[in-house]
């Protein structure tokens, strides 16, 4: 029989010292930080981000930041340099470093349809104006997006107003990853978004499966036939 390892008596030292720097894993819900779900209008669906990167700024590893079930919560991004708590934490809706956090939706998420009411910025490499994506993630580490529920982008309005010229190429994507490391997204139906459902920009280690990404082209097809006169019926 070989002799016992010196460090097996070192483990629980070293297990408290992880709970104490990190303490328990916490189920932290957006309505903790005042998320509203009573009211489909711009304000609540702003209010919505910010209690969002709320409570993504106060997250620690092993935390789960929660969008509860039984619930339809309407997201648009708050407006960069808006006053408020989290002005100086962020001047424009982008969420960076996310790290070792689990990002539940349980419920229903869904962008608002207002197109003159989304942010927008100035894109540095094509001097452009563009609309700021819904949920953007820079620099996340071990990130996982999950539970079940659903994310609606609403995408009629913004396919119309983009066909007959009423807003620019550069639409919201639904969920952008940029600069990520083993990035999961599973188990949530994410449907119509104004441009792009998910879209990853230099990401290492980036999984999607067991979800539903659908678009209803039929709608598409019959706001073209209105813009253009075509007959699409045979696609």
């Amino acid at each position: 029989m070989g002799k016992p390892s010196l460090l097996l008596p070192l483990l629980p030292l070293v297990l408290l010292s992880l709970v104490l720097q990190h303490g328990e894993p916490r189920a932290l819900s957006v309505e903790e930080f005042g998320a509203c779900s009573s009211s489909s209008s711009v304000a609540c669906a702003q209010q919505n981000s910010r209690a969002f990167f709320a409570a993504g700024l106060a997250s620690r590893p092993g935390d789960s930041i929660v969008w509860p079930s039984g619930s339809t919560w309407y997201y648009m991004p708050f407006a960069p340099h808006s006053p408020g708590p989290l002005q100086r934490y962020t001047a424009e809706p982008i969420l960076d470093g996310l790290n070792s956090v689990t990002i539940s939706i349980e419920g229903e998420l869904r962008l608002h349809d207002n197109f003159s009411a989304w942010p927008t910025y100035i894109h540095g490499t094509s001097n452009k104006t563009a609309y700021y994506n819904a949920i953007h993630l820079r620099s996340p580490h071990n990130v996982t997006l999950k539970g079940g529920g659903s994310i609606d982008g609403q995408g009629e309005a913004w396919w119309r107003a983009f066909f007959f010229g009423k807003v620019v190429r550069e639409r919201p994507t639904t969920l952008y990853f940029e600069d990520s490391v083993d990035t999961v997204v599973e188990d949530i139906r994410i449907s119509n978004a104004p441009r792009f459902n998910v879209y990853g920009s230099n990401v290492d280690g980036f999984v999607v499966r067991h979800c539903t990404i659908w678009v209803d082209t039929a709608l598409q097809k019959a706001i073209y036939e209105e813009l253009t006169g075509q007959d699409l019926s045979h696609l």
